[in-house]
């Protein structure tokens, strides 16, 4: 009986570990250097590759570049979104630039699963 009602507080204790903050980054920060950091502080690239990726002409070298590419917009500045995860958390991470390597972090926000003080974007014009 007591297992029973202690598993509840268990899981929801565990539920809890498993929201994360959104991770610090620098503004403008180079993409190519700062995935190496996420990948470092325990997030995976997290794009469903049953969704595909959405990439304008001109812009699929990125996406072949970076599994984690969700889409790729033909603009002024382009702009790319890629999305990574950890435990239950969901983040997306907004770029400009229109080379692979040149690409810079615009702006990060909480796709599903983030502490609830997390902004809903960071960045340089949020």
């Amino acid at each position: 009986m007591r297992v029973a009602m202690l598993l509840p507080v268990v899981l929801w204790a565990a539920g809890a570990r498993a929201s994360e903050a959104l991770p610090a980054h620098e503004t403008r920060a180079a993409y190519s250097e700062f995935r190496i950091s996420l990948a470092l502080q325990g997030w995976k690239p997290g794009r469903d590759a049953a969704t595909g990726q959405a990439c304008a002409s001109g812009r699929t070298r990125i996406c072949e570049t970076f599994a984690e590419a969700v889409a790729c917009r033909r603009t002024t500045p382009s702009r790319c979104l890629f999305v990574w995860t950890k435990n239950a958390t969901q983040i997306e991470v907004e770029t400009v630039g229109s080379q692979p390597y040149g690409i810079r972090v615009d702006q990060m926000r909480c796709r599903a699963g983030c502490t609830a003080d997390a902004p809903h974007w960071t960045g340089s014009d949020r």
